[in-house]
């Protein structure tokens, strides 16, 4: 090698690869427990600064130094809308849990597609795709995107069975927390698509009629017992998926910095940093 030429990179090893997908679902998950944090000590200032403000004499806050009044009756709520930043904080916190195992499993199918192609043996790729497609390497990552969208219509449940059916990634489960994966995957189609509450319907006179089937201020009950719940499902599953994959699969032991960050998801901390 001539001086002064630089050494070409290594190529990434599988085990290396495939790290990238558990950080950047720590990273996310790093987020949402930052944004919880925000999250709880809002909720504990509001309901003494905001909701209570209002039942303050007026003649309090003219003791009160003009800057200080001003800044207190802009954050002077309702108790409704106190209960509307609670419920949506709530949905929207179970949503982006969900979402983040959700990203979890289509990185890891797109991964190991990519690492074993004729696994996907059926292709929604139409002939006009192929007959355009300018390489061999465009048509696969072409298939491969197909593929792993196609999967994404499937429940969380059948992803984690064709994992385990097409490249035998066994992680284990119990069955308790099988059922927690499907029912908060369940919740989350709810919030997403059905925030309605009513239904119509024909009643037995032929008629259209109308009746309600859940509150109209809180469409899919959801409290903070649920989102700690779903990000500990969730989070333990992941972990659970990430060494099958790199036992199983991969036939790696998983790097230290990525054995330390498993090690951090699975005792539930959240200090875990890549």
């Amino acid at each position: 090698m001539e001086e002064g030429q630089q050494q070409p990179e290594r190529p990434a090893s599988r085990g290396e690869l495939f790290s990238s997908v558990v950080t950047a679902y720590t990273i996310n998950l790093l987020r949402a427990v930052e944004a919880m944090a925000a999250h709880t000590a809002m909720m504990g200032a509001l309901p003494v600064i905001a909701v209570r403000l209002r039942q303050v004499p007026p003649e309090v806050l003219t003791q009160v130094p003009d800057d200080l009044k001003a800044a207190l009756q802009m954050v002077t709520i309702s108790h409704d809308e106190y209960d509307a930043f609670v419920y949506v904080s709530n949905v929207s916190m179970l949503v982006y849990h969900t979402t983040l195992f959700d990203t979890f499993i289509q990185d890891t199918i797109e991964f190991l597609l990519c690492l074993h192609p004729q696994s996907i043996r059926e292709s929604a790729v139409s002939f006009d795709r192929v007959l355009k497609a300018n390489s061999r390497e465009e048509l696969l990552n072409t298939a491969i995107k197909a593929k792993v969208r196609d999967l994404g219509f499937e429940s969380f449940s059948e992803r984690l069975r064709w994992l385990r059916k097409r490249f035998g990634v066994d992680c284990k489960l119990s069955e308790e927390a099988s059922a927690e994966i499907a029912h908060f995957g369940d919740v989350r189609n709810s919030i997403v698509h059905d925030q309605g509450f009513f239904d119509f319907f024909i009643d037995g006179k032929g008629e259209v009629a109308l009746q309600h089937r859940a509150c109209s201020r809180h469409p899919t009950v959801v409290t903070r017992q649920d989102v700690s719940k779903a990000r500990s499902a969730f989070t333990q599953a992941v972990v659970s998926i990430a060494t099958a994959v790199m036992e199983q699969v991969l036939k790696e032991a998983p790097s230290q910095p990525v054995a330390r960050m498993l090690n951090e998801l699975r005792d539930g901390t959240s200090s875990a940093q890549p």
